[in-house]
């Protein structure tokens, strides 16, 4: 990802985390290894509803992502040598420039174009991020300031304060969640310009266009603001434990296919159902 600017696509979990899951930053990081090949384990504003669009299953190659711990460690994940991927099957042609990109401990991975360089953090609780950018771009290890072009993928993990307030300005059912988990807590309030596209009752996706500010800073969900639109995703249930998994992609319009294919990839590896 090139020169960093002022657009916080994600104030993601680990950094937001209350009282019920504070994380701490280490300088503690490792590159990972890979063994053979094995498939991947598996209130707002202007909303439509819509059906999934044709996907096909593709097999990527996996990059490892220095990884940041809350907890230092030196022990890694063995990753696969490649995954399967759901990505949309109008894209099949350009899927030898695609790579996954995973942290260390297999938390999470996030398909972008192979030559992208990534950095990754997984915090005291159990949340994480994965940040993939074009080649050049420096990742900061505190994921405070976001590359102005890339994509950033979390989870929230455990942490039920964390989860509520990334959910809760896209999920109603989170906003019920919240109020009755910590009635003081404030959920940050969607654009009006930006666009959410239900498409079940775990997942949602999100578009903002460029310039346009989707939430403030720091509220620990979506915003903008920046020279490129950002497209997202993100998926979550009340009955699931593992918190809100997140992605948003902020690309010139140009690559908006790079975007959608990553966060098809996501949607499907990361389901809440």
């Amino acid at each position: 990802m090139a020169a960093m600017a002022a657009v916080v696509v994600l104030a993601v979990g680990v950094a937001a985390c209350g009282s019920s899951g504070n994380a701490t930053r280490s300088s503690t990081s490792t590159t990972g290894t890979r063994t053979s090949s094995v498939p991947p384990t598996s209130a707002p504003a202007s909303t439509t509803t819509a059906p999934p669009g044709s996907t096909t299953v593709v097999h990527l190659s996996v990059e490892p992502c220095a990884t940041s711990f809350g907890i230092p460690t030196s022990t890694t994940a063995p990753l696969p040598l490649t995954v399967q991927a759901t990505v949309p099957a109008n894209v099949t042609g350009q899927v030898s420039t695609f790579a996954a990109f995973s942290d260390t401990q297999a938390v999470m991975m996030v398909i972008a174009p192979r030559t992208w360089t990534c950095r990754a953090l997984i915090g005291a609780d159990g949340s994480g991020w994965v940040m993939v950018a074009p080649t050049g771009t420096t990742i900061p290890t505190s994921g405070q300031q976001l590359p102005a072009q890339g994509i950033v993928a979390s989870q929230t993990s455990a942490c039920v304060g964390c989860t509520l307030s990334q959910a809760c300005p896209l999920f109603p059912a989170a906003l019920t969640a919240l109020h009755a988990y910590d009635p003081k807590v404030p959920c940050a309030t969607l654009s009006p310009q930006v666009k959410v596209t239900r498409t079940s009752a775990t997942e949602v996706w999100f578009a903002v266009p460029a310039g346009v500010t989707g939430l403030p800073s720091g509220t620990g969900a979506t915003s903008g603001g920046g020279p490129y639109p950002v497209q997202g995703v993100m998926t979550w249930s009340s009955a699931r434990a593992r918190g809100a998994w997140t992605s948003t992609c902020t690309l010139p319009a140009s690559a908006s296919s790079v975007c959608k294919a990553s966060l098809t990839a996501f949607a499907a590896a990361y389901p809440a159902s």
